[in-house]
């Protein structure tokens, strides 16, 4: 039956509950009967367990033994750790019997045993045992316990691993009551069909480990932290359909290639890839099946070895009739390496025998595996002896008539035994050649649980060899691997020894059986097979085996699949056949281009499927399958793309046997090789390839591009945290280009670095952080010759590819890459800019570099234009900066912010105003739609792109819909969007962009529809409420210049697109002649008082009161219509009043922390510094901040005459001389009066424990500055950050701020003494002493354009 979503959905149900039964049950064993609490990783004394007879006192000590062990190679002496090894001696008790369990319920099916679980106590094998007990084993409940145990004891000798009772995870059993639960659920009617099928066995492994587990492993680490969150994070069970086109196109293709196609695997393969009229030549001899070997390096459950068994089985039979009818020696068994096989006729009396024993020739010759997780080993092994079994009982062999299967061929890649006192033990029976060579090889296994067979054990095996026994004696001058196996066969007999002898120690035991199963993953890596079946994992590897695997295995280290390919072709013969299933990033991103190259240019790729996504159940990545051959490349690969498809295994089936004109895409190796990257972008037309391979290049119009500087984060703040006198490219803050979100043609540069004196203090930090440079710092800062330059620049990670225009003053970054074409006129950078945020551009580029663009794809973008069809475009160029720029502008943060839009120009209120922005912002996205395709059609002529790839193009980078192409491509979805407009306040997406995508119009039908009904959406109105009170309360401290929204000053005029962006944005209030004083004075005809000291108060007795602030601003905008507008605000905030809005610590000022988060970084403006229940609040403006700021705080809002706490005093003083009069209401209000009281002075006494110490300093930036405060913000995520900046701050991980000096000047200073970037940052480079330079020592040279 079909293992559907439904299917699987009850299996996995079944599996949750058993796992969650038999896990508590044994977990209150080990607590209540055993003395060892999961819990607490409490262990009694075994002394204490006074209560238990003999038989579970041994069970205890073995327990005991059991944890020991583990915890030898785990942290020692620490309470997690222990609790740690608890739970998994619990879960992996519970794992053994319900695969036990699961296993017998699996037998029965099959025939093997009779009924035993199916009726539990009322089974058909236990009557009879029952029957013969006669009650001599006790009640029936144990009566059924002694059962069982015997028929674990019947089929330990095939399966010890699972079956042996007295192996480490097989101590525990359930109680009466659990054991009845537990055959309840293992009976259910919705699994009992289920229990037949082969791939049982493997989901129950899949299911084990819960989906919540696995995403608590995720959001713990990103990459696994050791082998079992390895293995949990990758249990993903491979479709029946991949597991047949792998396996037929390795195994299967081998068989039919040496056999010349004479065989009937050519039609039982229902997804071998064979042309009809394919006749392959015939090998000279015909590989004798016993010599085929097929390794599984990831093997799970073995699905692909139960797959193989079943073709084995038929290659074996034809193997047969082949010597009948050739003769006996016409099988080849020298190349498997093994000469001395007898022909099977020789071997076997007749076709029956021969036949009867091959179940057990695959298992002991054919069927390798190895897996990090010994359950999956466990599992494995189960599940081919019970194909085995079924293969038997379906030819009729009766259980006492079949052969004993060996143990097989899975491994367990385990920790070697890491007990030093049993280690020496062990060693000292030896000799001592053979103890130092069982030390050492130990420690070259000590990474086996994260690696398994990536462990390249066997190439260092002979150097060990060498090391150990090279001058010792003539009986080891032979070849370094026979010395190796003599060794190692004495180390097998001593272990084995060792084993016996130390019985009445258990981790002895558990010692030898962990080093012989390491032994035996080194005999694996010595095997040479035909043929490697894989869904490997994917992803990082753990931490502890990223060295190991970068210089095993270089930049094929970048995933774990990509080690595990490379591998594969190390393990297999020449020309044997791998056959993979893994994540399809390989296809195209540009971390994977050392990959490709293996696969284009020194091994053969035979053929690939693109399978898309919704393929490994629970796996949310695309995937790949894949058949790679250890031989040179081929002529031309077979691509198969069922990336759309939804029964992608019957569409497989329909590729594989091609109806006329259909069947896979053939490309030679070569075709890619145009393309930069060499992304293997299979479903591309021929005109692209033909474009790429033609065109020049787009390097041949550029003087430059690339990287710029690279200083650490702490030299980068958000333009507005700094002073505005200090900002330009001759100043100590200079504008920055460092990528970002979406957005072409303009994007707000919010960040500033510290670039005084061109970069010294950013130059000196790096030569201190990476001492090996000598001084070379050209790897970090590039290109400065080309700082300040205007330009076009872009993110170089997004896969939604966008340029923007680099003005002049700004510097770019390793982020936001530098583009300089050699015209460079204003008119060219703007045409270019066209060309370069097409969809074509973006789309080549998604092709060829994946989420990294660095400026060596950008520069292979193919260019077939010359001079006067790029200036053709710079006028749509510069309109489409123009529009973009003016639908950005309405973001407070954005460097040309003047907030003219909130102008009420008519407007009859705040919904009024949202919705004539709106209309007029459709209009300039529709413009903006309408000019974009224009230049996407002027491009694909001037490209000569063919109607096929204008599909691919808009399937890949999201439909035009200026021109209604949403209609147009009917069915499919595209994998990204391109917006028009993108901001991040609000509306990422227009409400425009969405309309068309979901309702299928163009977006000029998409703008008449939503201006014409007035359409507004919520978050827009809350968020213009939101943005009216942002900017009156910035009018209100002197930020922003009112008569902008008054309108008595207009819109500033747009400058050239690469001028200079100003130090500070255009609305913001400027100081003029005829207009006295300084800001924070009375303005001359100023239309509003504005607040002097940068302090205002949630107090609507004092002058400074914020609400009366507001209220003040709001009537000179909105004249008599403010209470209006006023009332309408709180609506739409769902607030009382505005007070009630400033007084929450989620109302305004969790807008206002969000509306100046940009590029990573929080930086607010508007500080609330409040009482603990927040009844008192103050506002600091922050640009106004001094070190008298907070005194000012205390003595004119707190103290004073006319302070707070005098008034609070003379209401308390008030009610205090009513006495006996005062009435109820009078006694709360006193009551709280004490309390408001008792908060201001807290208030008080912690802003003066601050004060003194605080000397700010805008250069720091506001989350430094604000650190000091941080008890004082209630806003509790703010706080959070603020109480963990001030934390690194004690800590001296920010000595380069200037509060770090006021705080802790000494230890400053110190530090000034070796870190030239600190004392520069204090102006102390006095204090610098230069470290001599060590004899000998050379500088490193300086490259071309690097900074000094």
């Amino acid at each position: 039956m079909a293992f559907d979503n439904e299917t699987r959905g009850k299996l996995q149900k079944f599996v949750t509950d058993i796992r969650a039964l038999l896990t508590e049950d044994f977990i209150r064993q080990l607590q209540q009967t055993y003395g060892m609490d999961p819990a607490s990783g409490e262990v009694a004394p075994l002394d204490s367990l006074k209560h238990l007879d003999d038989e579970r006192l041994e069970t205890a000590q073995i327990l005991r033994d059991v944890m020991d062990h583990y915890l030898a190679s785990e942290a020692k002496n620490e309470k997690q750790t222990r609790i740690s090894v608890l739970e998994r001696i619990a879960r992996e008790q519970a794992f053994t019997i319900l695969n036990r369990l699961a296993a017998l319920r699996m037998m029965e099916a099959r025939g093997i045993v009779l009924e035993s679980i199916g009726q539990g106590t009322h089974s058909q094998a236990f009557q009879l045992y029952q029957r013969v007990a006669n009650g001599s084993l006790g009640d029936t409940g144990e009566t059924y316990r002694q059962f069982l145990h015997s028929l674990f004891d019947l089929f330990a000798a095939d399966l010890p691993t699972l079956f042996d009772r007295y192996g480490p995870q097989s101590r525990l059993f359930p109680r009466e009551a659990t054991l009845t639960k537990a055959l309840g659920l293992i009976n259910g009617s919705e699994i009992e069909p289920l229990w037949a099928e082969d791939e049982t066995i493997g989901w129950i492994y899949q299911y084990f480990n819960s989906k919540d587990e696995r995403k608590a492993m995720r959001d713990a680490s990103q990459a696994p932290r050791n082998s079992r969150e390895l293995a949990v994070r990758n249990q993903f069970f491979t479709p029946r359909y991949v597991v047949e086109f792998l396996v037929d196109n390795t195994l299967g293709r081998l068989w039919f290639n040496w056999t010349g196609g004479q065989t009937d695997l050519r039609d039982r393969c229902q997804y071998l890839l064979v042309k009809p009229d394919e006749q392959p030549e015939a090998a000279d001899r015909l590989r004798d099946p016993r010599t085929i070997k097929l390794l599984d390096p990831a093997c799970g459950s073995m699905h692909f070895g139960l797959y193989a068994f079943d073709l084995f089985m038929e290659i074996y039979r034809e193997a047969w009739t082949w010597e009948q009818t050739h003769g006996p020696g016409c099988l080849d068994s020298e190349t498997g390496g093994i000469a001395d096989l007898k022909p099977l006729s020789q071997t076997y009396a007749d076709q029956d025998a021969f036949m009867h024993d091959v179940p057990r020739l695959i298992i002991e010759h054919n069927i390798y595996g190895v897996d990090i997780d010994p359950r999956a080993a466990q599992i494995a092994s189960l599940a081919l002896w019970l194909r085995a079994q079924r293969a038997w009982h379906e030819a009729g062999v009766k259980a006492k008539d079949r052969p004993q299967v060996g143990r097989g061929n899975v491994v367990a890649a385990v920790a070697p035994p890491a007990e030093v006192d049993l280690r020496k033990r062990f060693m000292e029976e030896l000799d001592p050649l053979d103890a130092e060579l069982f030390e050492k090889t130990l420690f070259l296994l000590k990474s086996l649980p994260e690696l398994g067979v990536l462990l390249q054990v066997e190439k260092e095996l002979p150097a060990l060899v060498q090391e150990v026994f090279g001058e010792h004696g003539d009986l080891f001058r032979q070849e370094d691997m026979a010395q190796w196996q003599k060794a190692e066969m004495r180390l097998r007999e001593a272990l084995t020894a060792f084993s016996r002898a130390a019985q009445a120690t258990y981790q002895g035991r558990l010692f030898a059986e962990d080093a012989l199963e390491c032994l035996r993953v080194l005999d694996l890596t010595n095997e040479v097979f035909d043929a490697v079946v894989m869904n490997p994992p994917f992803g990082a590897s753990p931490g502890i085996t990223k060295s190991y695997l970068k210089k095993a295995y270089g930049s094929n280290s970048v995933e774990l699949y990509c080690a595990f390919a490379v591998r594969s072709f190390e393990l297999t013969r020449t020309n044997g056949l791998i056959g993979c299933i893994s994540s399809s990033s390989f296809i195209l991103y540009s971390d994977f281009s050392s990959y490709r190259e293996i696969l284009l240019d020194e091994k053969r790729l035979e053929s690939l499927v693109d399978l898309g996504d919704s393929v490994l159940d629970g796996a949310y990545v695309s995937t790949a399958s894949y058949v790679l051959r250890n031989a040179p490349p081929t002529k031309s690969i077979a691509f198969y793309d069922l990336r759309v498809e939804k029964d992608k295994g019957e569409a497989l089936k329909n590729l594989v046997t091609p109806q006329e004109g259909e069947g896979p895409r053939l490309l030679p190796p070569e075709r890619f090789k145009s393309l930069a990257g060499t992304p293997l972008c299979h479903w591309v037309s021929d005109s692209l390839f033909d474009l790429a391979k033609n065109a020049p290049s787009l390097n041949t119009v550029l003087e430059d591009a690339g990287l710029g500087a690279a200083p650490q984060a702490d030299f980068f703040n958000l333009w507005w945290e700094v002073p505005s006198e200090k900002i330009g490219i001759d100043k100590k803050w200079v504008r920055i280009s460092n990528g970002g979100s979406f957005s072409p043609f303009y994007r707000a540069d919010y960040l500033v670095v510290d670039w005084e004196d061109d970069g010294k203090r950013a130059i000196a930090d790096l030569n201190n952080r990476y001492p090996y440079l000598n001084g070379n710092v050209g790897l970090r800062i590039q290109r400065t010759n080309l700082f300040g330059n205007p330009g076009i620049t872009y993110g170089k990670r997004t896969d939604r590819f966008n340029a923007q225009i680099l003005p002049r003053g700004n510097i770019f970054t390793f982020e936001g890459i530098g583009v300089f074409p050699i015209h460079p006129e204003e008119n060219y950078l703007l045409g270019l800019l066209c060309y370069l945020n097409s969809r074509f551009a973006a789309y080549y580029l998604n092709l060829s570099s994946g989420l990294h663009k660095n400026d060596v794809y950008l520069r292979r973008l193919p260019f077939p234009f010359s001079k006067s069809e790029i200036l053709q475009l710079s006028d749509r160029g510069e309109k489409l900066v123009s529009l973009v720029s003016k639908a950005l502008f309405v973001e407070e943060t954005n460097p040309l912010f003047s907030g003219s839009f909130l102008a009420t120009s008519g407007s009859k209120s705040i919904l009024d105003m949202a919705i004539n922005f709106k209309k007029t912002d459709r209009i300039n996205e529709v413009e903006y739609f309408k000019i974009s395709y224009e230049i996407d059609v002027e491009i694909s002529r001037v490209c000569e792109l063919d109607l096929e790839l204008e599909k691919e193009i808009s399937k890949d980078q999201g439909f035009n819909i200026y021109a209604g192409e949403v209609h147009s491509i009917e069915g499919q979805s595209p994998e990204r969007e391109r917006p028009g407009f993108s901001r991040s306040g609000f509306e990422k997406s227009t409400d425009l962009f969405r309309f068309c995508i979901k309702n299928g119009v163009d977006a000029t039908q998409a703008m008449n529809i939503l201006n014409n009904g007035n359409y507004i959406e919520d978050d827009t109105v809350t968020w213009f409420a939101n943005s009216f009170l942002s900017y009156l309360l910035g009018s209100s401290f002197g930020r922003w210049d009112i008569r902008f929204a008054t309108g008595q000053k207009t819109e500033p005029q747009l400058n050239s697109p690469t001028d200079t962006v100003g130090p500070s944005s255009p609305g913001m209030l400027q100081v003029s002649r005829g207009e006295t004083g300084q800001i924070g004075a009375t303005l001359d005809r100023y239309p509003i008082k504005i607040c002097e000291g940068g302090i205002l108060v949630d107090d609507p007795n004092h002058p400074k009161d914020i609400e009366r602030h507001l209220q003040s601003s709001l009537e000179v905008v909105w004249k008599g219509k403010a209470e209006q507008i006023e009332s309408e605000i709180c609506e739409i905030l769902s607030v009382s009043s505005v007070r009630n809005y400033f007084s929450r610590p989620n109302g305004f000022f969790k807008d206002h922390l969000e509306r100046y988060s940009r590029s990573r970084r929080k930086a607010p403006i508007y500080w609330p510094l409040s009482t603990s229940s927040g009844s008192y609040t103050l506002w600091i403006y922050y640009p106004s901040l001094t070190s008298q700021t907070l005194y000012t705080a205390v003595n004119d809002f707190i103290e004073g005459p006319n302070g707070k706490l005098q008034q609070v005093e003379n209401d308390l003083v008030a009610l205090r001389n009513k006495g006996s009069a005062r009435s109820a209401v009078d006694e709360k209000n006193f009551e709280k009066l004490q309390a408001f009281e008792t908060e201001l002075i807290e208030l008080r006494e912690t802003i003066l424990e601050i004060a003194p110490s605080y000397r700010p300093n805008h250069d720091d930036g506001v989350q430094i500055s604000a650190a000091p405060l941080w008890r004082l913000f209630r806003h509790k995520p703010w706080q959070k950050i603020l109480k963990a900046t001030w934390d690194k701050l004690e800590n001296g991980d920010y000595d380069w701020a200037h509060l770090a000096m006021a705080y802790w000047p000494n230890r400053v200073r110190e530090k000034c003494k070796t870190d030239k970037s600190l004392a520069i940052a204090h102006d102390l480079e006095g204090l610098y002493e230069e470290p001599e330079v060590a004899p000998g020592a050379k500088r490193g040279r300086k490259k071309a354009g690097a900074a000094t």
